[in-house]
This record gives C-alpha cells, structure tokens and sequence, in this order.
C-alpha cells in the first residue's frame, strides 16, 4: 500500500512539479505505518534537524520482539531526482559514512522511494515505490559507465515489504536477518539479531547517536 503512494505521489509530482523531498515522503511513510498498525509501531523523532553527514544516516529501524530478539538498521533515504531518471543526491563519501559509521551489530541500509514518467504501454511495478539495498553493495555502483547507476540499483535493491512479507514461521528478527543476507548476497558481516534493545531505543531521556534523526521500532508481539 506505501510503496504504492509512493510511486503515484512522486509520478504525480513530476507531471505537476510540485515536488516531495525525502523527508517529507519520509515523515508520511511514518505517519501512516503508525496510524495503520498503532500498537506494533513506536516512533521517536528529534523535533529539530540533526547533522545527517556524521553518520550518513537518518534513522534506525528495530524490527522483532522481546521474546526472540530485534535486528536494528542505519538507514538513509533516497528519492528519485525531479525527473524520475536518477538518485541524484546519492553521493559515494556519504554513503561510505553511514558504512563506516554504523556499528557492527547493525546493518547499513538505504531506502529508495522511487517512480518513473507516465506511460500507456507500461504496467509500473508499484511495489518498487519504496526498497532497500545494502549499503555497502550500493558503494560499488558509483563511477559506473554514464547513465548506468540507477539499473545497478534496481538489480541490487528489493521492495521494503521483503523485511516482514517472507519465511512465515520466523520471528521478525530473523525474517530481517534473512532479508539482509539475501541483499548482500551472502551472509558475511550480517550481525545477529540482538536480545536486548540499546538504550537509546527504550529510553527516552538517553539520547539518540550524533546524527541519527530518530528510531522506528516494529514490536511483532506487543505487550
């Protein structure tokens, strides 16, 4: 549903040219996810703006429960340029910063909200409105041949709702483990999911990492 508004708003702002940036797509995904699952969704945003490039991340997603543990993401998000050809505030030392600075029991994502020009003879793939790809497989798709980086994207990203939409019978933490290591293509540094949150998630007076905008945590079983 989501990934589909994302899809239709961003199409709809290149025909009016009224566009949405990546926080304000960001801050409606929230808004809604919250108001559609309010007992499953917890979300903690810093009223003003933090400094982004610190750690090239915007927020943390929790995803699991307290029963069989939570995997966490850095995340950063991207949207499409105005003309629906390219990524174009994707930049390589960014990117290399939210690798480096994410820790090692976490995971660097980037969430992509996407579209493409209206045609006729084409059925878009709403469900590619919004994906993720690994970070550090996204590092590897700068200084491409002109022209080529958005298809090297799409060939390494999948659509958001892989995270939770697969491996029925799992927990959530190892649905999103699964789905982490099927985006870097092998298991190699994919941290374990975590028993017990960090602080800075289940307490509100300590306070977010430098740079990190806010926290989205998915509780699968809620108390």
């Amino acid at each position: 549903m989501l990934a589909r508004l994302t899809w239709r708003e961003m199409r709809h702002g290149h025909l009016t040219r009224l566009y949405l940036g990546e926080e304000s797509i960001t801050d409606y995904r929230l808004l809604q996810l919250k108001y559609l699952c309010p007992s499953l969704i917890d979300i903690r945003k810093h009223t003003k703006q933090r400094e982004e490039p610190l750690t090239g991340a915007d927020w943390e997603w929790w995803i699991g429960d307290y029963v069989n543990g939570w995997f966490g993401f850095r995340v950063q998000a991207k949207r499409m340029n105005n003309q629906l050809t390219s990524y174009g505030t994707l930049l390589l030392n960014q990117c290399q910063t939210l690798i480096f600075a994410t820790p090692n029991y976490m995971f660097p994502l980037y969430c992509f909200y996407n579209s493409a020009p209206y045609n006729p003879h084409v059925r878009p793939p709403l469900l590619r409105g919004c994906t993720v790809a690994d970070a550090t497989r996204v590092r590897t798709t700068f200084n491409p041949p002109a022209g080529t980086q958005y298809a090297a994207i799409y060939g390494i990203s999948r659509p958001w709702h892989e995270f939770v939409c697969r491996d029925a019978g799992s927990s959530l933490a190892i649905r999103c483990r699964n789905a982490a290591t099927d985006l870097r293509g092998n298991g190699d540094g994919v941290p374990e999911p975590l028993t017990t949150l960090p602080s800075h998630v289940t307490n509100q007076n300590v306070p977010l990492p430098i740079g990190v905008q806010g926290v989205m945590l998915i509780n699968g079983i809620p108390g």
